[in-house]
């Protein structure tokens, strides 16, 4: 089958946009952006891509994101496998990593809660040389986690952890950092569908008012940071004032908040 007939028909029906949809190409056919719109007139597909590429698109037209399709996702310019167990890495948490960078070196010692498909802590090895235990709850997340560390070949500096929270065993460490769920339940209702229908809520949901399990986490943290160790959260957009109050009222200093590209305070930092 042409593959310009089937590009025609998926943007016809209306549910499909033109930058997921080959996204999805390239992954079934390996055939670039370039090559597309320079040849797409004279591609011809075989009978499995015709079928793969035409049950993407179904998926697609069902509000599934792109990334789940490919099963990976870019991120600080690096790949990462991705499925429904973990979130998708959002432009918004590059800001904790650009944070994170600016405070740790090859010496730190990082504990990331929750750590998803583990982008950030991923990336603190990578690029800094980091040691680093990955905290994940969810049994499923947790085997993505562990496929990660194994593509990017960092397996001697990030230790997953299966636990809520925090490990079972004392550790010192230098920095905590985390992007916690943080919705509450009214925002999770009013989020994108593509999001709240496919997205894992354990990792969306923070709570009924969205900031108890980080409310948890400023609690505890103390416990596992050295002297003026440091946390680093990422937290929602109506969260400042409430999540200043706890960290004042948990023993934290030097409370310094973040703003992402739309002006929002996105993550904080403060000292023990």
């Amino acid at each position: 089958m042409k593959l310009s007939s089937i590009y025609k028909e998926a943007l016809n029906s209306g549910s499909v946009n033109s930058s997921d949809l080959l996204v999805i190409i390239n992954k079934i056919t390996g055939i670039s952006k370039e090559e597309f719109w320079t040849h797409n007139d004279s591609i011809v597909l075989s009978g499995n891509e015709t079928n793969l590429l035409l049950a993407s698109i179904a998926r697609l037209q069902n509000n599934e994101p792109v990334a789940y399709i490919t099963g990976e996702k870019e991120f600080y310019s690096e790949r990462f496998i991705v499925d429904k167990s973990v979130l998708i890495p959002r432009p918004e948490t590059e800001l904790i990593i650009d944070i994170l960078l600016e405070e740790s070196d090859n010496r730190t010692k990082i504990l990331e809660i929750g750590a998803g498909s583990g982008i950030i802590s991923i990336l603190a090895a990578k690029l800094i040389g980091a040691k680093v235990i990955s905290i994940e709850c969810d049994n499923e997340a947790i085997k993505i986690l562990k496929k990660n560390i194994e593509l990017h070949n960092v397996k001697d500096l990030v230790t997953p952890v299966s636990a809520d929270l925090f490990p079972d065993k004392s550790y010192n460490f230098n920095i905590i950092v985390t992007n916690p769920p943080y919705l509450s339940e009214n925002d999770l209702e009013q989020t994108d569908p593509v999001v709240r229908e496919h997205e894992p809520e354990i990792a969306l949901l923070g709570g009924k008012k969205g900031y108890e399990i980080i409310k948890k986490i400023i609690r505890r943290a103390p416990e596992f940071l050295v002297d003026n160790g440091k946390l680093i959260i990422e937290i929602g957009y109506d969260q400042k004032s409430k999540v200043k109050e706890l960290l004042k009222n948990n023993g934290f200093e030097e409370i310094k908040f973040f703003n992402d590209l739309n002006g929002i305070a996105r993550v904080v930092k403060a000292i023990k």
